[in-house]
């Protein structure tokens, strides 16, 4: 089923909160049976309930709605540019793992470690990592929004300042052409903010559907990082204009 129709049809759904089967379909142009198979689609991942004949939204679930979209997209990509990432984690170290789906797919890379201390303010990857004899997981203290997977607010920021990390591990919601990461969310900016600074390396990931893309909120400059590891290169003229984070692309 094409993506694009999907994220359509939720967007119709935020909008309307109830929509019905023809509907869609003339606004998608699209037959009433791609439409039937789409609901069925968002209906396992949670972001609606099938009606007869139509579909409504499932109230006060958007964030797990998106996060499982954001986990199922793009897999094979993800685990690329993550096992690519995990060649940059020194042994017996400590690291600290946010709460995206893309650094979440870090974890099966973690196994052949010897002795890892990670933290993450990730209520999942805290899950996946639990599920390792050789990691030693500390989650973030916090707020959790209902149906959120992450740990955020006042108290993770008082908590992320007290610490230190020999590598952190974070994502981004764009990279703009100007040389700095954004982010959508002002408190997942924050405590990006913090890594860098409390951190011995710093290791972003993003695919190349985050460059040039620039979300509401800065981040930091690109070259506060150490490395970025993407998934395939990008414009010559950004990758020369980083002076000390070094561009990884994964094979």
């Amino acid at each position: 089923m094409d993506r694009d129709k999907l994220e359509e049809i939720k967007r119709i759904l935020t909008t309307k909160s109830a929509a019905s089967v023809n509907e869609l379909a003339e606004k998608l142009y699209v037959s009433t049976a791609t439409v039937r198979r789409a609901l069925n689609i968002l209906e396992k991942d949670g972001v609606l309930k099938r009606t007869h004949g139509g579909a409504v939204r499932v109230k006060n679930n958007d964030g797990e709605a998106a996060f499982n979209a954001r986990l199922m997209l793009n897999q094979p990509l993800k685990r690329r540019i993550a096992e690519a990432a995990s060649v940059l984690i020194p042994d017996n170290s400590s690291v600290f793992m946010d709460s995206s789906s893309s650094v979440g797919c870090i974890v099966p890379y973690l196994e052949n470690f010897t002795s890892l201390k990670v933290v993450t303010n990730g209520i999942r990857t805290a899950y996946w990592l639990s599920q390792l004899k050789n990691v030693s997981v500390t989650i973030a203290c916090g707020e959790v929004e209902n149906y959120g997977n992450s740990v955020l607010g006042s108290r993770t920021l008082d908590f992320i300042r007290t610490m230190s990390f020999d590598c952190a591990l974070i994502s981004t919601s764009g990279v703009s052409e100007k040389g700095f990461f954004t982010d959508a969310h002002a408190d997942q900016c924050e405590i990006k903010k913090y890594l860098v600074k409390n951190s011995a390396k710093t290791v972003v990931l993003a695919d190349s559907s985050k460059f040039f893309k620039t979300c509401l909120y800065k981040t930091f400059p690109c070259d506060e990082a150490d490395f970025l590891v993407t998934d395939r290169a990008t414009d010559k003229g950004f990758a020369d204009s980083l002076e000390r984070c070094e561009l990884i692309v994964a094979d």
